[in-house]
């Protein structure tokens, strides 16, 4: 545990950096995303790439948002779950240590 806090403090840890695992369900769904982003650029004009570039940038901030959102809210509940785990002993069994 010590060593996680020490990597937290000096800034080496970042539970939002990971690499994807090739083979992996999410892999083959990128790499379908990329494959149909090829696919439909040469179809667009000028007009409609940028556009699309514009969507796809929307996309992904809104996707990152929602992430960041779904981590919080798992990590508040991780808190608030140890929170109650570790406090005040208020059943009707005493804790044996």
């Amino acid at each position: 545990m010590r060593e996680l806090l020490e990597k937290l403090f000096n800034g080496d840890f970042s539970p939002a950096e990971h690499s994807v695992l090739k083979g992996s369900d999410l892999a083959e769904e990128m790499q379908m995303v990329t494959r149909n982003k090829q696919r439909l650029l040469p179809l667009l004009n000028k007009e409609g790439k940028d556009r699309f570039e514009k969507y796809i940038e929307a996309s992904s901030a809104a996707a990152r948002m929602c992430e960041e959102e779904a981590f919080i809210s798992g990590f508040r509940a991780g808190a608030r779950l140890l929170i109650e785990v570790l406090g005040k002993n208020d059943g009707c069994f005493t804790d044996s240590d």
